[in-house]
């Protein structure tokens, strides 16, 4: 979809707010398997370009499926991917 307004939106909050920020791509396991590399690696370019008119400019984006499938229907979730990343990324 690209950037939406509330993203432009907590931006411009987050601008003012902090000096950090740290980027959670969520949902990558919704992209199809076989093409996700490489449609992870357009989206965080596609973002970076956004950031670099900001403060943010550098920002890390780490790419998650904090809940991989929805977890509907599933007696047994898969693992999260990129969690543990992110984690590290925040407490560092």
């Amino acid at each position: 979809k690209g950037l939406q307004t509330q993203t432009a939106e907590c931006l411009v909050v987050g601008e003012i707010a902090t000096n950090n920020l740290v980027v959670a791509l969520n949902k990558c396991d919704m992209l199809p398997e076989g093409d996700r590399p490489k449609l992870i690696k357009k989206a965080i370019k596609r973002l970076a370009s956004t950031f670099d008119m900001t403060k943010f400019s550098g920002v890390t984006m780490i790419p998650v499926s904090a809940k991989p499938g929805g977890g509907v229907g599933q007696e047994v979730s898969p693992a999260a991917e990129g969690i543990n990343t992110l984690r590290d990324m925040l407490v560092s």
